[in-house]
């Protein structure tokens, strides 16, 4: 996860796999005690994926990265501060 200016970008994909997945790249707004919030999605179908998902950030709150593949592998990022 990166941010310039009030811009967020959410950084995934899929490396080292031989048949092709689909692979969704979202950028979360944590919000407590609420379902996380969408920001930002982009989704690509292939063996190596490199993904860059982005979005405006909304006020000083945790961020993070969730990847998943229709494999049914999934990475949840680190949650961090940004904005």
């Amino acid at each position: 996860m990166t941010q310039s200016g009030s811009s967020l970008s959410a950084h995934g994909g899929r490396t080292g796999c031989g048949s092709p997945a689909n692979v969704t790249v979202k950028l979360n707004k944590d919000i407590s005690a609420w379902p996380d919030s969408t920001l930002a999605e982009q989704t690509v179908s292939g063996t190596e994926v490199s993904l860059h998902s982005q979005g405006v950030c909304e006020e000083r709150s945790q961020y993070y990265t969730y990847t998943v593949s229709n494999t049914g592998n999934t990475l949840e990022g680190r949650h961090a501060y940004f904005c």
